[in-house]
């Protein structure tokens, strides 16, 4: 995205090479941020897991999301060849810039995101139901689905 933006910005044309010859010039700074950011976030969400003993605090919360809103100019910046201290002073202007914009944005990704996993449990949840296996067999939800998959192919062909 960072890319398309840069080219569409210099009058350029997005295409698929140009992008990838822009992304892919300061690749191993944007993996090590990645590989942080990654940890940071699965950390988070398995903490949101239902378990016998939840210990996440409203301050773990507020530092997950400083963090997401603190490092929203680092991906562009990193894209862009700029080192992690300037990127750092990027995230800090936008959010004295355009405050509202940059947390509106964290916020609306985040609904988003709260979104698609609450649907993905009532989906697996679902699907689990519907199975109909027993659900101490270690393999109940390949079996039920293997079961219906070979009954309508064989079905379809009548």
């Amino acid at each position: 995205m960072v890319a398309v933006h840069d080219l569409r910005t210099a009058g350029t044309t997005a295409t698929l090479g140009r992008c990838l010859a822009i992304a892919t010039r300061h690749l191993h700074r944007i993996w090590m941020f990645t590989v942080v950011d990654s940890w940071i976030t699965v950390s988070a969400i398995l903490d949101r897991l239902p378990k016998q003993h939840y210990d996440r605090t409203p301050a773990d919360e507020l530092l997950y999301y400083a963090w997401k809103v603190s490092t929203m100019a680092v991906v562009p910046a990193l894209v862009n060849g700029r080192s992690f201290l300037a990127d750092g002073r990027d995230s800090y202007l936008l959010l004295t810039s355009q405050p509202k914009r940059a947390l509106g944005l964290q916020l609306g990704y985040s609904a988003v995101c709260w979104v698609i996993g609450i649907l993905t449990y009532v989906g697996a949840i679902a699907v689990i139901a519907r199975s109909g296996a027993a659900a101490d067999d270690p393999h109940y939800i390949y079996n039920t689905w293997r079961h219906r998959s070979s009954s309508r192919s064989v079905s379809s062909r009548w």
